[in-house]
C-alpha cells in the first residue's frame, strides 16, 4: 500500500474511518487499464519533415526553421486533473488559486492557465468521506444529481466550460461500484448526456476514462485481456455509446495503463493514433501517472495532491528543460477529504515552484485541451518560407494546413496556430500569412534572441487570463 498514490492514512480519512469503507474505496480507485493500452510505437508521433528541429530553409538570406515552443519557453506541461472527490466549493477554491491572483487561504492566486474535468453523474454505491463537513461521494461536484436528469450544479459546470476552467470530461461519471458486476451505466444516460450537450452547446475537447471495472463506458482497451469490460466503442453492447459523441467536441482520449509507458516523465510529443472498435479515431494521449512499477509489477502512483513534489520539482523541470519535452502531470487535486483548504505547504509549494518556472519563461503552463491542440500543430503543420514577391529581402511563411492523420487535414485558424513559432535572423524581414492572407499584426509576436541565442517570429499565444470566475460564492 505505501507505492500507492493515495496513503493508507488518506484512503482511511476519506472513506470515513470504516476498514471496510477504506477497503472497498481502495479497490475503488484502483483504475484498470483503458485507451493507452499497448502503446504505439513513438514514430507514429514523429512530426513531418518540415517541423523537424534540424529542418531549415535559406530564404532572403535567412535561416529560417520550427522553435518548438512558443517564445520564450523551453519546455510545455499541463496538470490534467480528475475530478474525483472534489465537491464545488473545493473546485471553487483549488481554481481561484491555481488561476487568478486574488488572495486565498494558501497565498496569493498563481495566475496559472490550468483547466479540470467534470462528472455528468455520480453513479456509485461507495461509502466515502469527501469533506470535514462530513459530504460523502454521493456529494462530489456534478452535473445531474445522482443518475437523475436533476440539476445538481449544472449550471456551475456549464459556466466553468465557458470561462475554461473545464475541458475535460472524466467519463460521463462516477459509477465506481462495490461490486464491478453491479453496472450503474446505461447507453440512457449517455443519450440523456449527449441531448444537454447538442442542445447547450458544450464541447469537451477531451476524455478521460475513469474508475473500477464498473464503468463500462469506458473505451479503447478492450482488445487486452483484462479490459475486456470496456463495452463503450462495442457496438454490439448495451453500453455502446462512442456513436453519440459526434457533437461533443472530444478530439483527444486517456485511459489508464499499468505500463511503464506512463512512468515516463517527458516526450517530444504526447499524442498517438487512436482507433476504436466501431472504427472511429481519436488522438490518444499519454500522462505522467506513476513512477515505475514495484516488486509485484503493480504502478507506483503518483497522481495524489500529497505528492505533488514527487512530480513537480527542480530535477523534473530540468529534465524537461533540456529534453525541449512535453509532459502531462495526471492528478486528483481534489482528493483530500479531511483538510479545511484544498492544499497544504506540502501541495502548495510545488505548485509556486511550477508557476516560477512558468512566470520566468522557462516552462510553459497550459490546460490540457490547449497543450494537446499545439501539439497536433506542432507537429502536422504545413508550412513554406519564400522570398516576398514586393521585396527580395524579405520573407513570408506561408501556413496552408494542419495536416492531420487522425482528423483530415484542415486550413487552421488563428487558434489552431497559437504559439507556432519560427526561428529566424531578423524576425523584422518576415511576415506570416495563413491561407494566403496576412496575419492580424496584433497577433504576430516578434522575439529577441532566446537563450540558443536565436531570434523568431510567431503567432502570440493565448492571452492570459486571471479572472476570478469562482462560482459558488455568487
Amino acid at each position: 500500500m505505501r507505492n500507492s498514490g493515495f496513503s493508507r492514512r488518506t484512503f482511511f480519512q476519506l472513506a470515513g474511518g470504516s476498514v471496510m469503507a477504506y477497503l472497498t474505496y481502495r479497490y475503488s480507485l484502483q483504475l484498470l487499464p483503458s485507451a493507452a493500452m499497448t502503446p504505439p510505437a513513438e514514430p507514429s508521433t514523429e512530426p513531418l519533415e518540415w517541423n523537424r528541429p534540424e529542418h531549415t530553409v535559406t530564404v532572403a538570406g535567412m535561416q529560417i526553421g520550427r522553435r518548438k515552443f512558443p517564445y520564450p519557453y523551453q519546455a510545455a506541461v499541463a496538470i490534467t486533473s480528475d475530478i474525483d472527490g472534489t465537491t464545488i466549493d473545493k473546485f471553487g477554491e483549488i481554481h481561484e488559486f491555481l488561476n487568478t491572483r486574488a488572495s486565498t487561504a494558501m497565498g496569493s492566486g498563481l495566475g496559472l492557465d490550468i483547466a479540470d474535468s467534470c462528472w455528468m453523474y455520480i453513479g456509485t454505491n461507495i461509502a466515502g468521506k469527501v469533506h470535514p463537513d462530513g459530504r460523502t461521494l454521493q456529494d462530489q461536484m456534478s452535473y445531474w444529481r445522482g443518475t437523475s436528469s436533476q440539476p445538481a450544479h449544472a449550471e456551475a459546470i456549464r459556466h466553468y466550460l465557458r470561462c475554461g476552467w473545464i475541458d475535460s470530461l472524466h467519463s460521463y461519471g462516477d459509477f465506481n461500484r462495490q461490486d464491478g458486476q453491479d453496472i450503474a451505466f446505461s447507453r440512457r444516460l449517455a443519450e440523456q448526456a449527449a441531448n444537454e450537450w447538442q442542445k447547450r452547446g458544450m464541447q469537451f475537447p477531451v476524455w478521460i476514462d475513469h474508475g473500477n471495472a464498473a464503468n463500462v463506458q469506458n473505451f479503447g482497451g478492450a482488445d487486452q485481456d483484462n479490459l475486456h469490460y470496456q463495452q463503450g466503442d462495442n457496438p454490439a453492447s448495451p453500453y455502446y455509446h462512442t456513436d453519440l459523441l459526434g457533437s461533443s467536441g472530444i478530439t483527444f482520449l486517456w485511459g489508464s495503463t499499468r505500463s511503464t509507458a506512463e512512468a515516463k516523465l517527458g516526450r517530444n510529443s504526447l499524442l498517438f493514433p487512436l482507433t476504436l472498435r466501431d472504427g472511429r479515431r481519436y488522438w490518444g494521449f499519454y500522462r505522467y501517472t506513476n513512477s515505475g512499477l514495484d516488486a509485484n509489477g503493480q504502478p507506483v502512483w503518483n497522481w495524489s495532491a500529497h505528492l505533488l513534489k514527487n512530480q513537480l520539482n527542480e530535477v523534473n523541470f530540468q529534465a524537461l528543460k533540456s529534453a525541449n519535452a512535453y509532459a502531462s502531470f495526471a492528478q486528483h487535486l481534489g482528493g483530500h477529504a479531511n483538510l479545511p483548504h484544498p492544499f497544504r505547504p506540502l501541495e502548495w509549494e510545488p505548485l509556486q515552484a511550477l508557476a516560477a518556472e512558468y512566470h520566468r519563461g522557462d516552462i510553459l503552463v497550459a490546460r490540457t485541451a490547449r497543450l494537446l491542440r499545439y501539439n497536433v500543430t506542432d507537429l502536422f503543420v504545413h508550412w513554406q518560407a519564400a522570398e516576398d514577391p514586393a521585396d527580395p529581402r524579405r520573407a513570408i511563411i506561408r501556413i496552408t494546413s494542419i495536416d492531420d492523420p487522425v482528423r483530415g487535414s484542415f486550413v487552421p485558424t488563428v487558434d489552431d496556430l497559437r504559439g507556432l513559432t519560427f526561428y529566424c535572423d531578423d524576425p523584422w524581414r518576415v511576415t506570416l500569412h495563413i491561407n494566403g492572407v496576412p496575419l492580424d499584426p496584433q497577433l504576430v509576436q516578434r522575439n529577441p534572441p532566446d537563450a540558443r541565442g536565436q531570434a523568431s517570429i510567431g503567432v502570440a499565444w493565448y492571452p492570459a487570463d486571471r479572472t476570478n470566475y469562482r462560482y459558488d460564492r455568487r
